[in-house]
């Protein structure tokens, strides 16, 4: 009885998936085609194919552009079976607006859907280019291009957003992955947007860049979106791997990348270059909300250089026109590399002069962690490395600096400003503020900072094996760096956003090798050319060692094979 019942359980499930059907989609189609199976005999419309298109099937779209817009998706897939719109093989189907004041796609609470390899273009507004709401789940963008979408003046325009906007269910399971979005103008909105009742989204390996306004962000409390108090926050995404640049804003300062009101985000390999700021965390929280907070944000291992108002920002503003009373909390900054984020021959929104806000800018936080970073300076003429703007009442509340390496080759002295309080020097602002205790002031000693090459050079870098080292901040910092290799575990990390590589060269020993310990760093090989005596001890970086036994002779031309646990892989 119970393998009949095995058996007839199983024909039921295998009789809900249906069979994949493939379609194919061209500008000189028809969508009266009798036969869109066939390439040759293809529809025209995306409309037409979201109407028909059922869970399983496949979707080919040929390159060439199509002048369509108002595209609403009226079916879902399911979870074994994605309804999938692909770009056919080595074409770019590119989807143009005209410039009208209009939308490309709504995906209003769907799910299993896939879409990859589109260009959308040319819409002119408020609006936005994909826009995912409702209760959607399972929803995939991949390899898309968003461009020239230009807001009106005053006015916002997102090219994506995903916009949680039901009360109790969430949107979730959303990727955006290797799309770019770029020569854009979208006013008061961002590139890529996670709004609202968002529990569980990616967004990854993406490149913005010149949008003019903020790149990415993951935000709450926003009631153009969801006005539920208690689910109107973006949560639980990772935001990884993206390259932010050039993103400007002519109102305000722009952060490449923006937690403003998310929870549990985190934020790690990314980079932000050339734009305004590079990384902030913040709660702008404009419409009031009682007990609003960003809260356990993770930046980390990531990149911030070049930027004209700072790499790194912490802590919200608080009794202005556009920021009320928003709290930021148990939120950790650890295992960032800030180089260079300051240029004074612009001018940026508001200002009558340039302002400074160092590498780290710290405003209204609470219980908050800044661990294992680099800050550093180059600048001729600069001195300050952190930064505070709020008024000169405690309002950095429990926070817990420590293992930083502090450097500005312009002075021996760098300015630290904290609550409205000036320290000139490292250990002068460890004494007055008692933070950074066993931070360094110190030159991190990076391959080539005029090519942006910000990897150890050495170990003699300072912030090599330079960490803390308790169980809290190593899992904190992540187990890759920005360049994706292993974060030391058993040991120390290094500080800032890489970990040294060892070198990867062969290391050839000629001399005949008796009783003591040899000391060799590499991850290549290392090749032994003479008999060794047999009671040899050959250390790796004085970390892994290998002990030849007695009776073991290791012949001429012996190739050892060896990883270096003291680097990264």
């Amino acid at each position: 009885m119970k393998r009949f019942l095995f058996i007839f359980v199983a024909l039921i499930s295998v009789s809900r998936l249906q069979a994949q059907r493939i379609f194919y989609v061209s500008p000189s189609g028809n969508d009266a085609s009798a036969n869109p199976s066939n390439i040759n005999t293809p529809w025209r419309t995306f409309a037409k194919a979201c109407s028909t298109a059922t869970a399983g099937d496949k979707v080919y779209f040929r390159g060439g552009t199509y002048n369509e817009t108002y595209i609403n998706f009226p079916n879902s897939g399911n979870a074994n079976q994605y309804i999938e719109f692909l770009n056919y093989a080595n074409e770019e189907p590119i989807f143009d607006g005209n410039a009208a004041a209009a939308y490309f796609v709504l995906i209003s609470s769907k799910n299993y859907v896939r879409i990859k390899g589109f260009h959308f273009k040319n819409l002119t507004g408020s609006a936005w280019g994909i826009k995912i709401e409702g209760t959607s789940h399972h929803l995939e963008l991949k390899k898309c291009k968003f461009s020239q979408f230009y807001a009106s003046p005053n006015a916002g325009f997102n090219p994506f957003v995903v916009c949680g906007s039901h009360s109790t269910t969430s949107i979730n399971a959303i990727v955006v992955d290797s799309c770019s979005i770029f020569d854009c103008r979208t006013g008061v909105s961002e590139a890529l947007t996670f709004v609202g009742n968002v529990d569980g989204f990616l967004a990854s390996n993406n490149h913005i860049n010149n949008t003019g306004n903020i790149g990415i962000v993951a935000a709450g409390y926003y009631n153009w979106c969801n006005n539920s108090a208690s689910n109107s926050q973006a949560r639980n995404g990772i935001i990884r791997g993206n390259l932010v640049e050039n993103c400007k804003s002519p109102i305000a300062l722009a952060a490449g990348i923006y937690v403003d009101g998310g929870k549990n985000i985190v934020v790690e390999q990314n980079t932000c270059r050339n734009s305004q700021r590079g990384f902030q965390i913040n709660c702008e929280n404009q419409f009031s909300v009682v007990n609003a907070a960003a809260e356990k944000v993770i930046i980390r291992n990531n990149l911030a250089y070049n930027n004209s108002r700072g790499g790194i920002g912490l802590g919200g503003c608080k009794e202005t026109s556009w920021c009320k009373n928003g709290r930021i909390k148990d939120c950790w900054i650890i295992n960032n590399t800030c180089v260079n984020n300051y240029n004074s021959s612009v001018l940026e929104p508001s200002e009558t002069s340039p302002q400074d806000y160092g590498e780290l800018n710290l405003d209204y936080s609470e219980n908050c962690t800044i661990r294992n970073n680099i800050f550093y300076s180059s600048i001729s003429g600069r001195s300050k490395l952190l930064n505070s703007w709020q008024p000169a009442a405690q309002f950095v509340i429990g926070l817990s600096a420590d293992y930083n390496i502090w450097h500005s080759t312009f002075t021996n002295n760098p300015h630290f400003m904290i609550e409205k309080r000036d320290s000139y020097g490292l250990q002068n602002f460890k004494t007055n503020e008692s933070k950074d205790q066993n931070s360094r002031s110190s030159n991190p000693l990076f391959q080539d900072v005029a090519s942006a090459n910000f990897r150890l050079s050495s170990e003699s870098s300072p912030a090599y094996d330079f960490s803390d080292h308790s169980s809290v901040a190593t899992d904190s910092a992540g187990s890759k760096d920005l360049a994706g290799k292993t974060r030391v575990k058993n040991f120390r990390p290094d500080a800032g956003a890489y970990e040294y590589q060892c070198p990867t060269n062969d290391i050839v020993i000629d001399i005949p090798l008796t009783y003591k310990t040899y000391l060799f760093e590499t991850n290549g090989r290392i090749i032994v050319n003479k008999s060794v005596d047999p009671a040899v001890k050959v250390v790796f970086n004085a970390k892994k060692s290998v002990l030849f036994q007695n009776g073991a002779i290791l012949p001429s031309t012996t190739k050892i094979e060896t990883k270096n646990t003291g680097c990264s892989n």
